[in-house]
């Protein structure tokens, strides 16, 4: 009988700290530890809106990331990006393919996309974040200011 009661006791106990486990709201878990602030790719349709896309493939201020959200139809709301540590990649392709960027040992950004080309009118794109740190220029050319 003792068993018994103790088994009682340690089950109800426990049900107890599910029920309060499951009844506590779930925070959103934090990002991995070197996953970019912002990841989106896409197609426009329209090839001439690729030329509000930034000749050096990258957007170092919120103004820049606003006006190219704008004249892409990205949507309404901005995401918010540390610019003093971070900057946004942006390329451009008549793929829908994939992006690697490293930056070299002298702080050069290599930024490289493509895949094959789509039949579609229009261009892929590729948004996303990279850490600012160490970085001088990007594709052999200076980091723009704006």
């Amino acid at each position: 009988m003792r068993t018994f009661a103790c088994s009682l006791v340690a089950l109800l106990a426990l049900s107890h700290g599910f029920s309060t486990l499951a009844a506590e709201p779930k925070k959103p878990a934090p990002p991995a530890a070197g996953a970019p602030t912002l990841a989106k790719r896409g197609w426009i349709d329209d090839p001439k809106l690729k030329a509000a896309a930034p000749p050096s493939q990258v957007i170092t201020s919120e103004k820049g990331l606003a006006a190219l959200y704008k004249a892409w139809s990205l949507g309404d709301e901005v995401p918010k990006i540390d610019f003093a540590k971070e900057l946004v990649i942006v390329v451009t392709d008549r793929s829908n393919g994939n992006m690697m960027a490293m930056t070299d040992s002298k702080g050069d950004l290599k930024i490289h996309f493509g895949g094959p080309p789509s039949d579609k009118p229009g261009f892929g794109y590729v948004l996303q974040t990279a850490s600012r740190e160490g970085v001088k220029t990007v594709n052999g050319k200076p980091l723009p200011k704006e």
